[in-house]
């Protein structure tokens, strides 16, 4: 209950910041420039996308593709005219921010490397999937959400690995260091421009919940809580393995090391749990510290069976923050130079 009432109060700072940001923008531009303008861009991604997910909830019965369609329409709208805000609210902020986010996010879609994790990552989910379903009566998700969940925080630092480390290579890190922007508004915009592509990522895993949900519609399985649950926690973990490639490609020119960098952090973590009893640190503090620190069993299993407690939201948004912070500060180190 406390975690659900957390995300909402997340979700109303959002929204609230949102239109905070909404009111300057239309304070500076008027509502033509401001609002109607940027709302007329999307309607043809949004109509696509909407036929997409009606069709695969046509097919699986769950509800009509027309009332599904509309629902989606009026998320879509609803979402829109706040982040329309957000993006005003935080370059005030962080001077710069929604050019740097604009340019990143070309950037993330026009490169053959995030596509290639994105058929990887679709391809792998798809065979562990079939596997599922073909060697257990269970009508559930979870098996395959701890599938995604492992398998893409490999995958992340191919993601992440060229986002400073490329800039370096190809001599562009000397235009963001010497442009009107700060370190942080360049950090934040290849954090967000990621997670984003990794949202797209996680967007055709919902055809597996729409199979299930026809498989086991005469039972009520699976269960929509634990899904959206899941998909909360499979965000929010993903956003902790960006921030940590993101760190580690700022510390390096070669792509290469940034990823063998991120893989090590990430060895890491999952071993951490084991190291207490290796290292004879069983019952001591640092011993309690390690067996925390362990982002899937620990934090991540309580989201893919239903449980969304706060220490483990804080958990992946702390680390989050902080390596980005880290991120910032090995840029910020490098423009001083």
């Amino acid at each position: 209950m406390i975690g659900w009432v957390l995300l909402a109060l997340l979700g109303i700072d959002i929204a609230l910041t949102g239109i905070l940001g909404l009111l300057w923008r239309i304070g500076r531009v008027g509502v033509r420039a401001g609002v109607v303008r940027p709302l007329v861009k999307p309607l043809g991604a949004i109509a696509l996308l909407g036929g997409f997910f009606a069709a695969i909830f046509w097919l699986s019965g769950f509800v009509t593709a027309f009332l599904f369609t509309l629902a989606l329409m009026g998320i879509a709208a609803a979402s829109l005219l706040p982040a329309l805000g957000m993006d005003e609210f935080y370059d005030r902020l962080f001077p710069g921010l929604w050019a740097c986010i604009r340019r990143e996010l070309y950037r993330q879609f026009s490169t053959p490397i995030p596509w290639f994790v994105l058929f990887l990552f679709s391809v792998l989910c798809g065979v562990f999937f079939w596997g599922h379903l073909t060697t257990t009566s269970e009508i559930t998700m979870r098996p395959v959400w701890q599938t995604v969940a492992f398998m893409g925080s490999f995958l992340f630092p191919l993601l992440t690995m060229g986002l400073f480390s490329r800039e370096r290579s190809e001599g562009t890190i000397e235009v963001l260091m010497t442009a009107p922007v700060t370190s942080g508004s360049v950090t934040l915009a290849k954090f967000i421009s990621t997670t984003v592509f990794y949202l797209v990522m996680l967007a055709p895993t919902l055809i597996y919940f729409g199979i299930l949900r026809d498989l086991g519609l005469d039972i009520g399985k699976p269960d929509p809580g634990p899904t959206i649950t899941s998909y909360i926690g499979l965000i929010l973990s993903g956003m902790f393995y960006i921030s940590m490639g993101l760190f580690c490609s700022a510390l390096t020119s070669s792509q290469i090391l940034a990823a063998l960098l991120s893989w090590v952090f990430i060895i890491l973590f999952f071993i951490a749990g084991a190291l207490p009893s290796v290292m004879g640190l069983d019952g001591t503090e640092v011993g309690a510290v390690l067996e925390y620190i362990r982002p899937q069993e620990v934090h991540l299993l309580p989201f893919l069976k239903g449980v969304v407690d706060p220490k483990n939201v804080v958990f992946f948004l702390s680390f989050t923050a902080f390596f980005l912070f880290l991120a910032a500060r090995a840029i910020e180190t490098r423009k001083g130079r």
